[in-house]
């Protein structure tokens, strides 16, 4: 499981990728060319890319002599079953393998990918270090380490460990794709241009959607969702709503959109600003670009689409020329949802016993200049000509937990039980309930089918649901007990974040603590004052009470 200490662990990998360039080690890049399974891969089409694979390594141990490319096809098989998750034959497959050649680094790539996707993220680590031991010039060492630097925030470490993989595997279409998205704006426009012009296999889909990226970074820099007013700090306070004696409790922040007031949920499981359809309807927004959005529920993703609003107005905070999402449908709750990524400049205090919303200026860099940034939020999607840093921790901040980031979610190591297994949960403020999968659920006790409790999100609602044993989760420092969960299937997140998701910790657990959250740098911290909550009366469950 993830830990503080993970940081330290993989901190000398840091200092030996800065030490030992690849070029002194006398690496000789890869020639060959992308091979069907490759190709099949870089179309998401696991399936094909899988059985093509199986085709080249055979094709390759029966060449005179053997090919030198049959165990790296082994490994991107075993990959393309991750992404199916098919773990049970990854599993399989990777120890089998690892055991028999303990000494071949595409082996060891097999099983550290494994155990990074079964959530084991400390094996998952040590293995990799141990790959570069062995074979500091295998590419893909480099870029799956990138993977763990990206997550833990260390964006710069990550970037100088794709530049290696990249120079060691010019042709992994994965490899350039990690590296241009970590690149400033001005080196993303020419890399896109030029991958463009020679990546022959792209399918008509991809190539679109690199098109409208090059034409998106071919125009003026916008100036994003701007802070205009002369303060970073300000306190918001928010309530508890309930649409009835059994409702779910949701907490509505007022948010001013041109001028009209909406009430969204602080939701830190959704990203960006993303209004309902009425509420959109009532603010006459323009359409500008329109895509799929998903999420809790098993009823598949729903439309939406972007639009521009010309002024926000939170607390004593204004912004200015900013990104919404508007759904076709879902985000019941309000007049939308507000992502917690949407403060990710700032740092972030959910103060739920308190019902406020605190936000100030994230800690300073020993190196940061003064003003080197315009205060924003993250509303969109758009790239910056600063280079990628890694995340710091303010000596102010020396008792807060590290956590993994994938995209907006914040994942956390979680025990299930005093003495039980550590999975990794999702931190979601938007969550009605405490949430587990069935197979972590099961590792500890009994799970049954059926839940008296339905479950909805964007993407609509649960179909299968199950329901846990009592038992206690640890995180952060503290327990929260509970007489039983709901479990239902968690496999979307795992395949959208590419490691084992066990479930969420929502709305009862978070409602009664204070959240402070750093995204800039990977850092949580909770606090728990029992005498600070309002305790239900007469067994009475009302919006504002616990």
């Amino acid at each position: 499981m993830p830990s503080r200490s993970t940081l330290l662990r993989i901190a000398p990998l840091l200092g030996l990728t800065i030490a030992i360039p690849a070029l002194a080690l006398d690496c000789h890049p890869r020639t060959s060319p992308m091979s069907p399974g490759d190709i099949a891969m870089s179309h998401a089409d696991y399936a094909r890319a899988e059985s093509l694979y199986a085709d080249e390594i055979r094709a390759s141990q029966s060449a005179n002599p053997p090919g030198s490319d049959a165990d790296r096809a082994h490994a991107a098989l075993i990959r393309a079953q991750l992404r199916q998750s098919k773990l049970a034959d990854a599993e399989q497959n990777a120890v089998a393998w690892s055991t028999a050649q303990p000494d071949n680094s595409w082996a060891l790539i097999a099983l550290a990918e494994l155990r990074w996707r079964q959530g084991r993220t400390d094996d998952a680590i040590q293995t990799l270090d141990r790959i570069r031991t062995i074979d500091y010039c295998n590419a893909q060492a480099h870029a799956d380490l990138a993977t763990v630097y990206r997550m833990r925030g260390l964006y710069a470490s990550a970037s100088r460990e794709l530049s290696t993989a990249r120079h060691l595997d010019p042709i992994d279409d994965d490899i350039e794709s990690d590296w241009m998205r970590l690149q400033p704006r001005s080196v993303q426009l020419a890399e896109v241009t030029q991958y463009l012009d020679r990546s022959t296999f792209l399918s008509a889909d991809e190539r679109k959607s690199l098109t409208r990226w090059k034409d998106r970074l071919s125009q003026p820099p916008a100036s994003g969702c701007h802070l205009v007013t002369s303060t970073a700090s300000t306190s918001i306070p928010f309530r508890g709503i309930q649409d009835g004696p059994e409702a779910h409790t949701y907490w509505g922040l007022e948010v001013s959109f041109n001028g009209k007031q909406r009430r969204l949920e602080i939701d830190t499981g959704a990203s960006g600003l993303i209004l309902n359809k009425a509420a959109a309807a009532a603010l006459h927004l323009e359409r500008e670009e329109t895509l799929k959005s998903g999420g809790i529920g098993d009823e598949g993703d729903v439309d939406s689409y972007v639009a521009n609003v010309e002024s926000i107005k939170i607390g004593a905070l204004e912004f200015q020329d900013c990104d919404v999402q508007v759904l076709s449908k879902g985000a019941d709750d309000g007049d939308g949802l507000i992502g917690g990524d949407v403060f990710s400049q700032f740092l972030l205090t959910l103060d739920f016993p308190g019902r406020t919303l605190k936000l100030d200026p994230l800690p300073a860099r020993p190196d940061d200049a003064a003003n080197k940034t315009t205060l924003s939020l993250n509303t969109g999607v758009s790239a910056s000509d600063n280079a990628p840093e890694d995340a710091y921790r303010d000596p102010s901040m020396k008792n807060w937990s590290g956590v993994w980031r994938s995209d907006h979610d914040l994942i956390i190591p979680v025990r299930l039980n005093e003495k039980g297994p550590w999975k990794l949960f999702i931190i979601d403020t938007g969550a009605s309930l405490d949430l587990i999968s069935p197979d972590a659920a099961r590792e500890v006790g009994k799970v049954s089918k059926g839940s008296d409790i339905d479950v909805s999100g964007i993407s609509g609602k649960v179909n299968k649901e199950y329901t846990t044993a009592p038992m206690k989760l640890y995180f952060g420092g503290l327990v929260a007990p509970n007489s039983g969960m709901v479990a239902l299937d968690t496999s979307r997140f795992s395949r959208d974040t590419g490691v084992e998701i066990s479930g969420f910790i929502g709305a009862p657990t978070l409602h009664q603590l204070t959240v402070s959250i750093d995204y800039r740098d990977n850092l949580l911290h909770f606090t728990y004052d029992p005498s600070r909550l309002t305790r239900c009366v007469d067994g009475i469950k009302m919006a504002d009470c616990y």
